[in-house]
This record gives structure tokens, sequence and C-alpha cells, in this order.
């Protein structure tokens, strides 16, 4: 009987033991890109800003981004008018909408962003850079401060080991416990003389 349970608790030990690799998934808010708005700029030097910044946005790896390209047609004026982009991130399921212009007078580059909540339009806040070039370095860098800006900080999440959950403990001390009873019961078991019943 007692090699029974001592067995059956190895077996508890054992189930818990490869149940303890599995982790919870933290989901990721979504992220609508509207397309990059340029003022007196190139289309080319407009298209690398947008790739720039849809990687700016991966690398926080705080959102799940749907790409420009997936919104569909917009509008100019929508892009300015809250109610309009909350509206888009409805109808692409997003929680937030972003929005990055980028403007050129004379040698001065001047980047926008503008983040909105999809629940009620409510804008998260604006944020601008000044820029006497756009060359990729420099817009990597404005573009890191602005998104760090708004972006939420990633969950530092402490990597517990398996022998340091408190199931653990439990179980080893459950397992020793029946153990050492077990010896106990099955060496004192003969020589009791109390327990022998005499007729």
């Amino acid at each position: 009987m007692a090699g029974r349970r001592f067995g059956i608790a190895i077996a508890t030990l054992l189930a818990l033991l490869t149940a303890s690799g599995s982790s919870l998934a933290v989901g990721k808010k979504t992220l609508a890109v509207l397309p990059v708005e340029a003022i007196n700029l190139e289309a080319a030097d407009r298209l690398r800003l947008e790739q720039v910044f849809i990687k700016s946005l991966e690398k926080t790896r705080a959102f799940e981004i749907i790409a420009p390209s997936k919104l569909g047609e917009i509008k100019g004026a929508c892009a300015r008018d809250a109610a309009c982009l909350a509206r888009i991130g409805a109808a692409n399921r997003a929680d937030q909408i972003v929005a990055l212009s980028v403007g050129r007078l004379g040698d001065t580059y001047i980047m926008r962003m503008a983040v909105y909540r999809t629940a009620g339009g409510t804008r998260v806040g604006s944020w601008q850079q000044v820029l006497s070039s756009i060359s990729t370095p420099a817009v990597q860098s404005a573009l890191q401060t602005m998104v760090t800006a708004f972006a939420p900080r990633p969950v530092q999440i402490r990597k517990v080991r398996w022998y340091q959950r408190w199931w653990v403990w439990t179980a080893a001390s459950v397992i020793v416990a029946g153990s050492v009873t077990a010896v106990v019961l099955t060496t004192r078991g003969g020589r009791d003389p109390d327990s022998v019943i005499r007729p």
C-alpha cells in the first residue's frame, strides 16, 4: 500500500514537471499604419520613409502591424479627421491608428506623427521632429524617438525555473513525508508487542 502511494506521488511529480514548460501568450495591440503623407518629396523618398517607419514600429514588438496597403484607399481629408480615422481603424479591427507626415521646407524636413484610438476616435498624442536631412539613419533615429513615446513598454517576464515553483517543493515534501511514514510503518510492524492480539 505504501509503495503504491509512493508510485502515485512520483507520477504526479513527473506530470507537474512536464507541465512546467507551458507559458501564457500576451496579446499585442493592433496598430493600423496610414500611408505616409509626403509634402515636397519625391515618390521614392516617400516609399522609403514608409518602409523605415513600419520597421521602426515592428522593432518595438508591441504591436501587430496592419500595413498601409491593407487599409484600402484613404481620401486626403480623412488623414486629418479623428472620427474618419477611427472608422478606418474599426473597419480593420485595429486598436489604434497612426499617421506620419513628412514635409520639406528648403533644407529642413519636418516629421509629424499622430496616434488615434479606434474606440471613441480620441487622439493618443502627436509628436514632431525637425531634421536637416532624410537619410535613413537620421530618419530611423527620429522615428525611434517618436515611436518610443507612445509604444507600450515591453513587459519583462521573469523566467522561473521549474525547481523554483511552489508546487515542486510541496510535491517533494509530500513524497519525503510519505516515504518516511512508509519506512517507519513497515519497520515497526512486527516488533510492537502491544499490536499482537492474544486469545
